[in-house]
């Protein structure tokens, strides 16, 4: 990245600003009007790398495996003062961009033994709309949208302890793509043997984008996967040749994997047989 310190026409970029008109006395309504001033906003270089980051990759500023740990941002040259608008700027976002698309070509999903592990915490519940659990982690749910509620219900008749996940609150898997929601939160957690599953319970609309950047494996360390990721959607659907999902038919659901390097899907004829399929980890 070049370094501005030393100021120059690169670190000047044309501004705007609101003029709000109206006339005085008469009752008429304002006017809005974008002028153009000869400066913009003067920030620091850090602060547009930064935000730059985080707009390309939501879990960008993370201390913990985010891109910006790619670079030392306490480097004199992000002290420069810059305007928004500035070619200055926009060399700052275009080297921002570089790292980010450096950490996603270059990084792998693993699992972290070392660091202490995730712990189920407390979720917030409405009484109003409360269903109550006998194998939960927590007595009772609300929130539940109707596929998430039988699917809640299925689970609690397997015996198996499994617990909700809230979404921006519970357990997280990061996701190598430059977007806004690089960040999975799946529904459900269940926990077998030594293993915990990850479910997702999607609409046929949501299919597609899901099960492309969400269904993989979780490496680990040399041990057997602890971590294993399953999606069902409604219906009937397989995977083509291409990639791309086709539906067969409307009833049952469709339990999803990821086999070999390729998406996997096996039908079942209804939310119980789905889970009984989801929970098979061999």
């Amino acid at each position: 990245m070049m370094d501005f310190s030393s100021g120059g026409a690169n670190t000047i970029g044309q501004g705007s600003r609101m003029l709000v008109l109206q006339e005085i006395g008469i009752g008429s309504e304002a006017t809005y009007e974008w002028a153009e001033v000869e400066h913009s906003n003067r920030v620091t270089a850090r602060s547009v790398f930064r935000r730059e980051l985080q707009r390309l990759y939501s879990g960008a500023l993370r201390r913990a495996g985010g891109p910006v740990n790619l670079v030392d941002i306490e480097l004199p040259k992000f002290d420069a003062l810059i305007e928004l608008t500035s070619p200055a700027a926009d060399h700052v976002r275009s080297i921002a961009r570089s790292v980010v698309e450096a950490y996603i070509d270059h990084s792998k999903i693993f699992q972290n033994d070392f660091d202490a592990p995730y712990s189920v915490g407390p979720v917030a519940v409405d009484p109003s709309d409360a269903v109550e659990f006998t194998k939960a982690l927590h007595r009772t749910y609300s929130g539940l949208n109707p596929l998430e509620l039988r699917f809640a219900r299925a689970l609690d008749r397997t015996q198996r302890v499994w617990a909700r996940n809230p979404r921006n609150s519970g357990f997280y898997i990061p996701l190598l793509d430059m977007s806004s929601s690089s960040t999975y939160w799946p529904d459900f957690l269940v926990w077998i043997d030594k293993a915990v599953v990850a479910i997702d319970t999607k609409g046929d609309h949501l299919l597609t984008e899901a099960s492309v950047g969400k269904l993989f494996d979780i490496d680990t360390l040399g041990e057997p996967a602890k971590v294993v990721l399953r999606l069902i959607s409604e219906g009937e659907s397989e995977a083509l040749p291409s990639g791309q999902i086709n539906k067969v038919g409307k009833l049952g659901f469709t339990v999803w994997s990821w086999k070999n390097g390729r998406l996997l899907g096996i039908h079942a004829p209804d939310e119980k047989a789905a889970v009984k399929l989801a929970l098979d980890v061999t």
